[in-house]
C-alpha cells in the first residue's frame, strides 16, 4: 500500500519536504495545499503528478496523511481540522504556539488512535543518535551540563522570534539525550533582545536547571559566523558536537573530573584530580535528516509505531519554550 500524503505548505519549507517524501517507495505526495497560486504552480511544474488545491478540507477524503509546513500560527487549527478527519499529521516544529493547544492536539490523536509526529529534524541527525546511545550506555559518566550555541545571519522573521525559530531544534535534542530527566526544569532563566523588529527578539540566552544537571543555550540570527555546537560535560568523558563541520562532526575528549576528597596539597596533587586523556573521532555513517525523518513517519503510520518524536514529545519541548518565552517576556522593556 502506498501512503497518500497532502502536504500543506509550498514556500520555505514545504518542497524539502515533497523531495524526501517522494523518494520514498512507499509513499506519494498526492496533493500539495497552498493559498498562493504561484506556489501552487511551482509545485506542479516540480511534480506534475502531484494535484493542488487552495484548500486542505477539500482533499482531506483522499490522502492517508497530511503534512504541515506552513507558519506557526496556523499549526494548531490545520493540525486540529486534519486528526479530526481521522488523519495523521507530520507538523513542522514548532508544533503550536502555546503549551495550550499541543497538548489539545495530544488528546485528540489519542481519542481519534491517529499517529501526531513532530519534525525535530535534529533528532533524525545520525550523529545526535550517535550521542544518545553514548550516553546510554553509562560511559560518560555522570553528566553535569549541557551547553548549545545557535548562531548565525538568518532571515529576521515576523510571525515568531528567536526563541520559537531556533530553540526548539536544541531543546528538542536536550529532550530526546536525556529523557523523562528534562522534562520538568526547575529553575528557567532567560534573557532577549529585539534589535529590528519590536517585540521579536533576535538574540537570546537561557539557562535550564533541571536538579541532576544543566542546559545553558544562546540562539542569535544576527551572527556573520554561523555556529551550531553543543558540549555535553559528563565527569567521566566529554563530547562536543559540530553540526557545521562536512566530518568529524562528534569528538569524544576522554577528560575526568573527580572531585578532591580532601583539599590538593600541590599543583602537581591537582591535576591528578582532572585526567585529560585522548580525544576520539568517531566515524558515524550518515544520510539526510529529513530522509531519515520521513521513512520514520511512513513506517511509524503503515505500522502503528510510536514515533521518537511523538506529539507527547512535541509537548514537553513546548512547555519549556513557553517557559523561556515568558521570562523573555518579562523582561522586555
Amino acid at each position: 500500500m502506498v501512503l497518500k500524503l497532502a502536504l500543506v505548505g509550498y514556500g520555505y519549507w514545504g518542497p524539502n519536504l515533497a523531495r524526501n517524501f517522494s523518494k520514498l517507495p512507499d509513499a506519494e505526495v498526492h496533493y500539495v495545499v497552498d493559498s498562493d497560486e504561484k506556489k501552487r504552480e511551482r509545485a506542479k511544474k516540480e511534480y506534475p503528478h502531484a494535484h493542488t488545491s487552495a484548500s486542505l478540507e477539500q482533499v482531506l477524503s483522499k490522502v492517508d496523511a497530511v503534512l504541515i509546513a506552513t507558519p506557526p500560527k496556523t499549526h494548531f487549527a490545520l493540525a486540529k481540522l486534519a486528526l479530526e478527519a481521522g488523519k495523521h499529521i507530520l507538523v513542522e516544529k514548532p508544533v503550536t504556539t502555546t503549551a495550550k493547544e499541543a497538548r489539545e492536539l495530544e488528546a485528540l490523536a489519542k481519542e481519534k488512535n491517529r499517529i501526531a509526529m513532530i519534525d525535530y529534524t535534529f533528532i533524525y541527525v545520525d550523529h545526535v543518535r550517535y550521542i544518545k546511545k553514548l550516553l546510554d550506555s553509562g560511559e560518560m559518566g555522570k553528566i553535569a551540563s549541557f551547553y548549545f550555541q545557535r548562531q548565525g545571519i538568518d532571515f529576521l522573521r515576523r510571525d515568531v522570534n528567536v526563541v520559537d525559530d531556533l530553540l526548539p531544534h536544541d531543546l528538542s535534542m536536550l529532550v530526546y539525550w536525556m529523557g523523562e530527566k528534562a522534562t520538568r526544569a526547575k529553575t528557567v532563566l532567560a534573557a532577549g533582545k529585539s534589535h529590528f523588529i519590536t517585540e521579536i527578539e533576535d538574540e537570546a540566552i537561557s539557562y535550564l536547571d533541571f536538579g541532576d544537571f544543566t542546559a545553558s543555550m544562546l540562539v542569535s540570527c544576527l551572527s556573520p559566523v554561523k555556529v551550531r555546537k553543543v558540549l555535553i560535560i559528563g565527569d567521566k568523558k566529554m563530547v562536543e558536537f559540530d553540526d557545521t563541520k562536512l566530518s568529524d562532526k562528534v569528538a569524544v575528549h576522554d577528560k575526568e573530573i573527580r572531585a578532591p576528597l580532601e583539599a590538593p596539597t600541590s599543583y602537581w596533587d591537582f591535576l591528578v584530580k582532572c585526567r585529560r586523556g585522548s580525544t576520539t573521532l568517531p566515524y558515524v555513517p550518515s544520510r539526510e535528516p529529513l530522509a531519515n525523518m520521513a521513512a520514520h513517519f511512513v513506517d511509524c503510520v503503515k505500522n502503528k509505531k510510536k514515533p521518537d518524536t511523538d506529539i507527547s514529545f512535541g509537548v514537553i519541548v513546548t512547555e519549556l519554550m513557553e517557559r523561556i518565552n515568558n521570562t523573555v517576556r518579562k523582561g522586555r522593556g
